[in-house]
């Protein structure tokens, strides 16, 4: 089953026939749960035997849980269809993540030209109502964007990953181990007296938090 955020915007497409000889207009309407939860609602107009793909705007529940959907679809006032998707959708609820600043040192060894040691700050919070379960990462790039960061981790982390479980409100403090060091010799940055590194967080679904310079 598919998932997504809670609260996140997303399009959802359908294609609509118009199987009689005459035009008509109509209203397209996804519908979320149990109890049909009107989530968007989009007016269209089809000619005699005319197909069309419309286009829904939709806001994911803000409750994590599973919802069935279903289209239904209006006529002059009067409920004409109503389809059930294939598959019901999973909406989960989401961590807000806040990086402290780093405290970052560089040291030089024979064995290495270039370490970077760092020790990384944070806060994850959870500010849903509901208990989220989730698996986290200490991530970093070396580059002057933080926008386009590599997806890279500490190649020394003992655990890359690691699942935490947080009641609505909690608040888990990460705090980095202080070992944490990657070798950034084949940085195209190396060599340069201060080179960009930023850290930041990521979850199993891909989200990120804001990436902090040290």
């Amino acid at each position: 089953m598919p998932q997504f955020d809670a609260g996140v915007s997303k399009i959802a497409k359908a294609v609509m026939q118009n199987p009689t000889g005459k035009a008509f207009d109509y209203d397209g309407v996804i519908l979320m749960g149990t109890g049909l939860t009107e989530v968007s609602r989009v007016p269209f107009h089809l000619n005699a035997n005319e197909s069309k793909e419309i286009s829904f705007p939709v806001v994911m529940p803000s409750v994590a849980g599973t919802y069935p959907v279903y289209i239904g679809v209006f006529s002059g006032g009067k409920s004409i269809a109503l389809y059930k998707a294939a598959e019901d959708i999973v909406v989960v609820a989401s961590l807000v993540f806040t990086l402290g600043t780093p405290i970052v040192t560089v040291v030089s060894c024979a064995s290495a030209p270039a370490f970077r040691v760092a020790d990384v700050v944070c806060d994850i919070t959870n500010s849903n109502s509901v208990v989220v379960t989730r698996k986290v990462s200490l991530r970093w790039a070396y580059q002057s964007n933080p926008s386009q960061l590599f997806d890279r981790y500490w190649s020394t982390a003992q655990d890359v990953w690691r699942t935490l479980t947080l009641n609505p409100g909690q608040t888990f403090r990460l705090v980095s181990p202080g070992n944490l060091t990657d070798d950034w010799s084949n940085s195209p940055l190396y060599g340069t007296p201060q080179p960009y590194f930023y850290y930041y967080l990521r979850d199993d679904l891909g989200n990120s938090s804001p990436a902090t310079l040290g």
